[in-house]
């Protein structure tokens, strides 16, 4: 993404890496808190892994924009929707439940984020 676009992006469009790094520490926590430890291992960590990278993503969003961010972001989350039956813890329903929500609010703000660029590289043309 060009510079001029990332420091004209208004402060207040990074609700949705807010919202992204939420998301991303609750799938980090979320095998304690939901199912515990070492019911599914699969499941345990996929949340675990998944949920890092997106609070990495997200902090490396507030702090310097990049549209390459967003796209990964919206494939993690495709990724969490199908997990539960790529990875076999359909079984474990608040898992399975857990990923395909978290995956649906992931990628709707990935989506957010590259509708609002879009947006804004729009009204630059």
């Amino acid at each position: 993404m060009n510079d001029r676009i990332a420091r004209q992006r208004p402060r207040t469009a990074q609700w949705q890496d807010w919202v992204t790094l939420v998301i991303g520490a609750w799938l980090f926590v979320a095998p304690w808190l939901l199912y515990g430890t070492m019911t599914a291992v699969a499941a345990d960590w996929n949340s675990w892994v998944i949920g890092a990278a997106l609070v990495v993503l997200a902090l490396v969003a507030i702090f310097r924009f990049q549209e390459w961010e967003e796209w990964v972001n919206g494939v993690l989350g495709l990724w969490l929707i199908i997990s539960p039956w790529v990875l076999g813890f359909t079984d474990l329903a608040s898992a399975m439940w857990n990923a395909v929500i978290c995956g649906i609010i992931v990628v709707a703000m990935a989506a957010a984020e590259l509708w609002e660029l879009r947006q804004l590289r729009h009204t630059q043309a």
